[in-house]
């Protein structure tokens, strides 16, 4: 089927055609048809154009994004020392009762965890320990210098000796204690973590009076920015309930 355009097509060639005639004369009517041909294939061309290839843009490389958890399971300590909030469908179990948790965003991560595995791509672990002032205090613990009554920080620093004394990992601690607050009115040192097999960081913060708490967290190496906002709410829910006496005495006895 001819197109609408075709016979505006013969049109014009026609008028072209004559207009060459004029010009150059009968005895160049073969240039006069070749040019005609030109033309007819140019005329095609203005009619229906084709179209220039746009280029695809370039790809531009997302930041991971934090997986978007609804923190509002509210799980209470079986002594009823303290309270933390979770994400929902966590697995969470008590190790220590009334003084530390486990809680992570997959049974299997929480058993990759408390076995020592290694952590896959996707697990997130968060462990939460309460600490009594008192314990740091006695004076078998005083010759490591703890910075009482100082910034956050800087106590957390102080505190890395104990760390080493308890088989904690720090050994890995990338960069300095620095200040960060994980709420409007809870400010916390914070320490980065990372070998070859897991990243991860430490809170630690004042969680009732003459209790600090702390926070560790184990992901794959590279994936760790991706719940950093969520660890930050996670301790910004934490509280603790009792005293820092009945605590040392669940923790030792007396």
């Amino acid at each position: 089927m001819r197109s609408k355009w075709f016979p505006q097509k013969l049109f014009i060639i026609f008028i072209l055609i004559a207009a060459l005639s004029t010009l150059a004369g009968c005895s160049k009517l073969k240039q006069i048809e070749e040019a005609a041909s030109t033309l007819d294939a140019k005329g095609e061309a203005m009619l229906h154009p084709t179209p220039t290839p746009v280029p695809p843009e370039p790809e531009i490389e997302k930041p991971a994004e934090e997986p978007n958890y609804v923190i509002s399971t509210e799980y209470v300590s079986a002594t009823e020392f303290f309270s933390v909030k979770a994400p929902n469908r966590w697995s969470i179990e008590e190790d220590l009762p009334g003084a530390d948790l486990i809680m992570a965003n997959s049974e299997a991560a929480l058993d990759r965890f408390r076995s020592g595995s290694s952590v896959e791509s996707g697990d997130f672990v968060v462990k939460i320990g309460f600490l009594p002032l008192a314990l740091l205090e006695e004076k078998d613990l005083a010759h490591l210098g703890f910075q009482f009554g100082s910034s956050p920080e800087v106590f957390l620093t102080s505190l890395l000796p104990l760390f080493r004394i308890n088989d904690e990992p720090a050994g890995n601690v990338v960069g300095e204690a620095t200040l960060v607050a994980v709420s409007d009115g809870r400010d916390a040192g914070m320490l980065a973590l990372l070998d070859a097999e897991r990243e991860g960081m430490i809170l630690m913060f004042e969680a009732g009076d003459g209790v600090i708490a702390f926070i560790s967290t184990a992901a794959y190496p590279g994936e760790m920015s991706k719940y950093l906002q969520l660890t930050y709410a996670i301790a910004a829910e934490v509280a603790f309930k009792a005293s820092q006496d009945t605590l040392y005495k669940a923790l030792y006895g007396g």
